[in-house]
């Protein structure tokens, strides 16, 4: 929660300063269909969407994470023991 506010700040001038002069390159015209023409918005929103997807599946790779919930003690019985 306390990198809210960071993103925040950083979004515009990454907006401003990386993504729309990435726009104006040679390479644009292959992603121009994807994101629409002149949106160095929408390619910001399509790369953070593949980084998001990709660092979900990597995080599911890992055995330990994806059997989490079954090898932690249940709530219900952690909180009925607690008000005995």
């Amino acid at each position: 929660m306390l990198l809210t506010p960071l993103a925040y700040l950083l979004v515009g001038p990454l907006a401003d300063h990386v993504f729309e002069p990435a726009v104006g390159q040679a390479w644009w015209g292959r992603v121009a269909p994807l994101v629409g023409a002149g949106a160095g918005m929408g390619l910001m929103y399509a790369l953070a969407g593949v980084l998001t997807f990709s660092l979900t599946v990597l995080v599911y790779a890992v055995p330990a994470v994806r059997r989490l919930e079954a090898e932690l003690p249940g709530y219900a019985a952690a909180g009925a023991a607690s008000q005995e």
